[in-house]
Parts: C-alpha cells; sequence; structure tokens
C-alpha cells in the first residue's frame, strides 16, 4: 500500500540513542475519505445523466421505476463501487480491522490496521485494559502502577505495585516492616551476622555464642547433659519405664536406652560387659567343668538368648 506523507519521525530512547524510527502507516482515514469523496462526485453527475435520459427527477438508484432508468442507475452505482473498493485497497484496512490513529505523541500522523477495541501505540495494536491499580500509559504502551504514597523508608514496587523496601535482605533475614533494617524473624536471633534459634543451637544455646560441651545438647536454650533418663542421647528422648539411659550406648547401632538386667553391653550397669552365670539354668550349670561353661557362657552371651546372661555387679 502507498500511502505518501504519513511517516512517523521518533526516537525510542531520545536521551542515550539519538537515532530515528521511520514507520509507514496501514491505512489512512484522511486519504481513505478523500479518495470516496471523489468518487461520489463522479457518481452524482450520472445519476443527473440518468434524469435526462428518461428517469423521474425522484429516482434513486434503489427506485428506479423502469428498466431503462433502472440500467442506467445500476452503471453509475457499479462505477461507485469500483471506486470505493479501489479507495479500500488503497487505503483502508482489511475485513474485520479499523484503521486507528496512534495514541502515542510521537507517532500521531501514524495510522495502523487494528482490532475494533484496540489502540495503536508506537505502530503497535494492543489492548489498553490494565489491571486494578494500573493505567494504560499512552507514553510507554504499557500499564504502570498508580502512583501511591508510601510511608519513609518504604517506595512503590513496579512489580506489584505496593509499598517495599527498597534493600533486599539475603539469607534468613527479612525486613523491617517499619524501620526497613534486616532482622532475625521470630523465635530467631541475630548471632553473629547469622539468624540461629537459641533454643537449640549448640553453639549459641541461650544466648549468642554460649557453647555446649561435647557431652551436651542445646535443649529448650539450656545446655543439658544427654545422659539423663529424661534427654537420653537427645532433647526430650525420656527412656520408658524399667529402661536407664546409657549414653553413649557401647552396642553399635542400638538406642542408649537399655535394660540393665538383660542388655549384653550393658549389664547391671552401663559399660558392664562380663557375663558370669546363666540363670534360671544356674543348678544346671554347677557340675559343669571349666571347658563346658566356656562354651555354654560363649555360645549364650553372644545368641539370642541374652534373657539368660546377667551381668556381673
Amino acid at each position: 500500500m502507498n500511502i505518501p506523507r504519513l511517516t512517523a519521525v521518533a526516537s525510542l530512547y531520545p536521551s542515550q540513542y539519538p537515532y530515528h524510527i521511520f514507520l509507514r502507516s496501514e491505512c489512512s482515514t484522511l486519504f481513505f475519505n478523500e479518495c470516496i469523496g471523489a468518487a461520489s462526485l463522479k457518481e452524482v453527475p450520472c445519476i443527473v445523466g440518468c434524469r435526462a435520459e428518461g428517469c423521474p427527477s425522484t429516482a434513486t438508484p434503489l427506485n428506479c421505476y423502469n428498466s431503462q432508468c433502472c440500467a442506467c442507475m445500476n452503471q453509475c452505482t457499479a462505477a461507485f463501487q469500483a471506486a470505493w473498493q479501489n479507495c479500500q485497497s488503497q487505503y483502508g484496512c482489511p475485513s474485520g480491522k479499523a484503521c486507528t490513529s496512534d495514541v502515542n505523541v510521537a507517532y500521531t500522523t501514524i495510522e495502523m490496521c487494528c482490532t475494533p477495541g484496540q489502540v495503536s501505540c508506537m505502530g503497535n495494536c494492543m489492548w489498553n485494559n490494565c489491571p486494578s491499580g494500573r493505567w494504560f500509559d499512552d507514553r510507554v504502551c504499557g500499564c504502570p502502577c498508580i502512583p501511591k504514597s508510601c510511608p519513609t523508608p518504604q517506595v512503590q514496587d513496579p512489580a506489584s505495585c505496593g509499598c517495599v523496601c527498597p534493600n533486599q535482605c539475603t539469607g534468613l533475614f527479612v525486613n523491617d516492616p517499619v524501620t526497613c533494617d534486616c532482622v532475625c524473624p521470630d523465635p530467631l536471633t541475630n548471632c553473629n551476622g547469622i539468624c540461629v534459634d537459641t533454643s537449640l543451637s549448640r553453639n549459641n544455646c541461650g544466648t549468642c555464642d554460649n557453647h555446649c560441651l561435647p557431652n551436651e545438647d542445646c535443649c529448650h536454650s539450656v545446655c543439658t547433659g544427654l545422659d539423663q533418663d529424661s534427654n537420653c542421647g537427645a532433647c526430650d528422648q525420656v527412656c520408658a519405664g524399667g529402661l536407664s539411659c546409657c549414653y553413649p550406648n557401647k552396642d553399635p547401632g542400638m538406642r542408649p536406652c537399655v535394660d540393665l538386667q538383660t542388655d549384653l553391653y550393658n549389664c547391671g550397669s552401663c559399660g558392664k560387659e562380663e557375663c558370669r552365670s546363666f540363670s534360671p539354668l544356674a543348678e544346671l550349670l554347677t557340675e559343669r567343668t571349666a571347658p563346658e561353661l566356656a562354651y555354654l557362657e560363649n555360645v549364650l552371651c553372644g545368641s539370642t538368648s541374652r534373657q539368660l546372661c546377667l551381668r556381673s555387679g
């Protein structure tokens, strides 16, 4: 399509890159109307000429009275329709599109073929419906936030349109909602630039830099020995009735809560491992020779019959 003189001259970034963009219109309302006007000026004399050849003075292309008059009127109408189609092909838009003037101040001479309801902005057809809290700015052809006042030191976030702190915190730190300082969220405490839970940190137990001993853990902000029945091997690990705490347990892989009456590695007290007698079979063993006792001792103390083995006190 050749539409003369309708060319926009603008720069996308005039302050940084002073180059020009030349964009040609896809259509022209002005030239289309001028073209149609010229076609109409030719149609009117044609209709007047038909009346001079016998058409009644009130005859129109839609009410032409007789066949001779209708034939003459149809020729005038056909000529106008051909002229209209020529105007449309040169200056109009395809079916389903409308010639739309650009809303950007740098592109005011540009017209684009857009879907009805769309606007042309910087030579692009787009919808100007913006989400809540935003407005269509034809200077940027987008939907920036509606400006709002934020309490100092907060600023408006262009992504969410809400008020946010200008500084971003790292790690577990979060912004204080009033001062925007980076602080640890409850119940964490800032210990040497790290957010820690002083109720369970072995190196910051109860307060920063309070270190628990190797055989202790931080239980509810207090360094606590793990050889207690109420904290056996771990905080709040309570030994059930009849069991005792032997921590660390000499039996590899076993829990520290043990039965001192039957445990092979903690027989009578924590850490005792000497097998002495086999009750209730003691009476049967009293007459055994030393080699026989050694054999039975080795078999029973190392087998599943641990309940028969009593540890020496």
